[in-house]
């Protein structure tokens, strides 16, 4: 509300209280009857020889409840005056509504809504209104329409346009959600929800450069926000660029201690800082957090770095108890083997690792040396050869992952690097990929086909 009204408000409630005050002084009849002493009788009194010093007579229940009445009356006015509706336009009954169905006070929703559909021509913030009540209700394609009218209004357009990212990426349409963001930061610069759109939606396009980009900037202007350097983290990690994930990973639990993703982050951390050599700094960090085969082979490798060798057998050993399939956790018990001279007992060991996963470049690895430990040359060659294709597998999947993160609109690209992840047993990669492919090309056939599988 602009100053000058609620300067008005202000003075007349003001008013108003000064007029009941004085409504109170005319109608007391103690100071009508003060009022009626003559001035003689006062002056009697104050020029006394012998002036006789009594105690103040008492205020009188009558005078003690009028000026409870002028009390309540103050608070009750100011109160009514802090909790006055600064504005009344469109706008603030579009906030007025987010904040209660934020706050799950569905019955104020209703009110605005009703505002709305009593008051023409704010017919914009009542589709930007409809379309995020239809986004809170998952029914993504219905809010995209109402959203649409939205658009058309200048006071409405960055919303609408930050709301429809929204809808477009939970509907699979990465490129629809960049170009979408895109607009809203054309007109808004500091619209910070759709900078977050952007980022994850160039994130899943695979364009790692451009999200970090996005992210780095949503990191330096909303420094309460503990995502972006969540996601840094994981980038930084799945580049193997460790120490800088380390540092993101860190940044954002400072920055929010107990995100409800907190056993997955501290994992990842623990993971970059066993890269790194932090044996110690990696086995507090999974302190907090469940056990699960995944981490018990970590903490493994971080006893054995400590060198505390039985108690890494103890730990890969607990890992296998929980997992018996778990590849990290059979390729490393057969390395603990091998570095203790049993290369026989760590062969069939690594060969059920590649029943279960035979692309395994680092098992084919492993059971090649134990082959030739053990003086069987013959199996030890073939399993070189068969180490170099799956280390082709590898090398051709990180060529593609430099192609697609310069090409953000090939879908075949993606497709082939989702069928590549597959083969080397990246099964969630493979499904990001495989749909970043159906989101640049619906009409890829493979691709629709091999995440159906």
């Amino acid at each position: 509300m602009p100053q000058q009204a609620r300067g008005g408000r202000q003075s007349s409630a003001a008013s108003s209280i000064w007029y009941f005050l004085k409504w109170l002084n005319h109608t007391n009849p103690m100071r009508q009857r003060r009022s009626t002493v003559p001035p003689s009788l006062t002056l009697r009194v104050s020029v006394s020889r012998n002036p006789v010093h009594r105690p103040a007579p008492r205020m009188s229940k009558i005078r003690r409840f009028q000026w409870w009445i002028v009390a309540i009356s103050v608070l009750v006015a100011a109160i009514v005056l802090s909790q006055w509706p600064q504005s009344s336009g469109p706008a603030d009954h579009y906030q007025r509504a987010l904040h209660a169905l934020d706050a799950g006070n569905l019955k104020v929703v209703r009110q605005e809504l009703d505002w709305f559909r009593h008051n023409a021509g704010n017919e914009s913030y009542r589709s930007l209104l409809a379309g995020v009540l239809l986004l809170k209700d998952g029914d993504d394609a219905a809010a995209l329409e109402e959203l649409q009218h939205a658009v058309n209004d200048e006071a409405t357009r960055v919303d609408a346009w930050t709301n429809a990212a929204g809808a477009y990426y939970r509907l699979g349409r990465f490129t629809d959600a960049v170009a979408t963001a895109r607009s809203a930061l054309e007109y808004d610069p500091q619209k910070h929800a759709a900078r977050r759109w952007l980022a994850v939606a160039y994130y899943d396009l695979g364009a790692t450069a451009y999200a970090t980009d996005e992210l780095g900037i949503l990191s330096r202007d909303v420094p309460t926000d503990s995502r972006p350097d969540r996601l840094l983290g994981l980038i930084g990690k799945d580049t193997e660029q460790f120490r800088d994930a380390i540092e993101h990973y860190r940044e954002s639990l400072r920055r929010d201690s107990r995100p409800s993703d907190l056993h997955e982050i501290l994992t990842e951390l623990a993971e970059c800082q066993l890269r790194m050599q932090d044996h110690a700094g990696c086995l507090e960090t999974l302190t907090p957090v469940p056990i699960t085969a995944e981490t018990l082979v970590l903490q493994a490798e971080a006893h054995e770095g400590l060198g505390r060798h039985d108690q890494a057998h103890e730990t890969v050993a607990r890992a296998l108890e929980l997992d018996p399939e778990h590849v990290p956790a059979l390729i490393y018990k057969a390395t603990l083997l091998m570095t203790e001279g049993q290369s026989q007992a760590a062969v069939p060991i690594l060969e059920l690792a590649l029943q279960i996963h035979p692309h395994d470049g680092t098992a084919r690895f492993k059971l090649s040396q134990a082959y030739g430990q053990v003086g069987d040359a013959e199996h030890a060659a073939e399993q070189t050869r068969l180490m170099e294709e799956s280390r082709n597998l590898e090398r051709e999947f990180v060529e593609l992952h430099g192609q697609v993160a310069a090409d953000t609109k090939s879908a075949e690209l993606r497709y082939q690097l989702g069928m590549l992840a597959r083969k080397l047993h990246k099964p969630e990669l493979a499904r990001m990929w495989l749909r970043a492919a159906v989101a640049l090309d619906p009409n890829h056939a493979a691709a629709r086909k091999s995440l159906a599988e």
